[in-house]
């Protein structure tokens, strides 16, 4: 992953992980990506506490993602650029 992140020129901060996989998945989590566990055909190897981390159905995601939420992905990233000064 670390890797993945270098060859795009991005940082931790700003990616989503998303993934159904507790131990392969939120490995991005400790380079500082933000992560959502797809609770459908979870796949937990290790026993994770499902419910230290943002998770739910892909529905919830989608839902989550598109928008409709106030701490929505894109509307934070949106407001982000705003407040630097960027572009849309």
């Amino acid at each position: 992953m670390r890797e993945n992140l270098a060859a795009a020129g991005v940082e931790g901060r700003d990616v989503l992980m998303v993934g159904n996989n507790t131990k392969e998945d939120l490995a991005a989590c400790q380079l500082g990506c933000e992560g959502f566990l797809v609770t459908d055909f979870l796949i937990d190897p290790v026993g994770f506490e499902v419910f230290s981390v943002r998770h739910g159905s892909m529905e919830k995601f989608a839902d989550w993602v598109g928008g409709s939420s106030p701490n929505a992905p894109i509307r934070r990233r949106h407001q982000r650029r705003h407040r630097a000064g960027g572009g849309a």
